[in-house]
């Protein structure tokens, strides 16, 4: 609701997406992304959901991942393909695009070896909430074990004060979020429980930029 009206408007001009969606986070998303490159390393597999133009999964095969993004939006994924095309071939050839929903996740990937790390930044909250519940159970079906999820987003407030101040907040933006993005979008209720009816446990939880966007950790649960 907060980024999520503005962030659809700024999916129209996916070239200039990057720089726009630092702004548009004050430099939470890319605080985010720097602790989600911190969990990569050589040979990992990553499964980015929602990967959009894909800076996070071009940095993590330059670390030497092995990367596989996925995304519905075919803009997106042109800016991706083009960024990648500028690299050396080595990073090239680590990373495979799919234009498909992440719902597909468990038909695609069966049988295949599971991902380290799972991540998906600003890309749940576009989801509706049959298919986040149909992502979310897939993911601990294509994690290997000991893999870990990494969720980057706008979660609705757990505080009473704020969690207030966004409903009445949302009520004000309802129509002109509406007109310009066609769609009902909003930050993103109860994830903690919801990545825990999917068989996920949370780890840890950062906030940043006031809570602009949070990064939340998860493994498989026990």
């Amino acid at each position: 609701m907060i980024i999520y009206g503005l962030m659809k408007f700024i999916e129209q001009i996916p070239e200039r997406y990057d720089r726009l969606i630092g702004w548009l986070t004050l430099g939470g998303h890319l605080t985010a992304r720097d602790r989600m490159l911190a969990a990569v390393a050589p040979g990992r597999r990553v499964l980015d959901i929602g990967c959009g133009t894909e800076a996070f999964l071009i940095e993590a095969a330059r670390r030497g991942a092995q990367g596989w993004g996925v995304d519905t939006s075919g803009p997106m994924l042109r800016v991706f393909r083009r960024k990648l095309a500028a690299e050396p071939a080595e990073v090239r050839e680590r990373i495979a695009i799919l234009h498909q929903s992440a719902s597909l996740l468990g038909k695609t990937f069966a049988g295949r070896p599971g991902f380290d790390l799972v991540t998906s930044s600003l890309a749940l909250g576009e989801m509706p909430p049959i298919v986040l519940e149909a992502v979310l159970r897939q993911i601990p079906a294509v994690l290997a074990p000991g893999g870990r999820v990494l969720i980057c987003d706008e979660l609705w407030p757990e505080t009473t004060w704020r969690s207030l101040f966004y409903t009445g907040l949302l009520a004000m933006t309802f129509v002109p979020n509406f007109i310009l993005t066609r769609t009902v979008i909003r930050p993103v209720k109860g994830l903690p429980g919801k990545l825990a009816a999917a068989g996920l446990r949370v780890t840890g939880r950062h906030d940043f930029a006031g809570g602009v966007v949070s990064l939340l950790e998860a493994e498989q649960a026990a």
